[in-house]
């Protein structure tokens, strides 16, 4: 992921994901201008790394509005950000993937599953082992009523780590849903799945709305948005190579 192209290619992704009109409007190019003209690119990681910081705090105190105000504001000058030094790329990479999983969780907090899977399938396009970001798209799946595809996605997950309790969960309680379906659409969904092949994370989302659409109406419980460590907040310093996790009642530090 340190090539300079595919970190060119990731933060056009974060700018068209600014521009789609879910966050921030053109009236705010500006802003862009501004950071664009900043000739320390430390400066401004260090701005984005604040905000995130600043959103980090909203998500722990339960101001998830907020919180994505300030992962919003993150990407912008995460979107601005020169590329031409290897160690920033890096730092880029990891920053911006954080603030979209961030930024992920607050809406799934919020209910709010539409946009979810967009977020996590940007990641998932330069990261396609990141297993936070397929359990989210799970979550985002199983509130829009796509249990198909949420099963697919924890089955990649499982590939990456097996060992992974959460996900072994998860996995059962889908599985247990998707069989309390009709057979027969359980089967097409099983053949549809072995027809298609691995799914195209980029394009995830488009292919939610093509998917057991009848299905929608129907609700199942979810505990994953209150007591889950996969659901947590994450804190990233470059500069130490330390990971930080936080969340309600729970911390952890772990060497990458």
């Amino acid at each position: 992921m340190g090539s300079i192209k595919n970190c060119l290619d990731f933060q056009e992704d974060l700018k068209g994901l600014l521009f789609d009109g879910s966050n921030l409007a053109n009236e705010d190019s500006d802003l862009f201008g501004f950071i664009s003209n900043l000739e320390n690119p430390k400066g401004v990681l260090e701005n984005s790394r604040n905000l995130k910081d600043e959103g980090n705090t909203s998500f722990k105190e339960g101001d998830f509005d907020n919180a994505l105000e300030k992962y919003s504001l993150s990407c912008v000058f995460l979107s601005c950000l020169a590329l031409q030094e290897e160690d920033t790329r890096s730092s880029f990479s990891q920053l911006t993937s954080t603030v979209l999983l961030n930024m992920a969780a607050s809406l799934l907090k919020k209910k709010e599953f539409e946009h979810v899977g967009q977020l996590c399938s940007i990641v998932l396009n330069y990261y396609p082992n990141n297993v936070k970001a397929l359990f989210r798209r799970t979550n985002a799946a199983i509130g829009l009523g796509k249990y198909e595809l949420a099963s697919w996605d924890l089955r990649v997950a499982l590939e990456v780590e097996s060992s992974n309790q959460e996900v072994v969960r998860k996995l059962k309680e889908v599985e247990q849903i998707i069989h309390s379906f009709p057979k027969n659409s359980y089967r097409q969904g099983k053949k549809k799945q072995e027809d298609c092949g691995p799914i195209d994370p980029i394009n995830v989302l488009r292919g939610n709305e093509r998917d057991s659409n009848h299905y929608e109406s129907e609700t199942f419980p979810c505990n994953d948005f209150d007591d889950c460590n996969m659901m947590e907040v994450e804190k990233i310093d470059e500069r130490d190579n330390v990971v930080k996790t936080d969340s309600a009642g729970w911390k952890s530090k772990t060497k990458k």
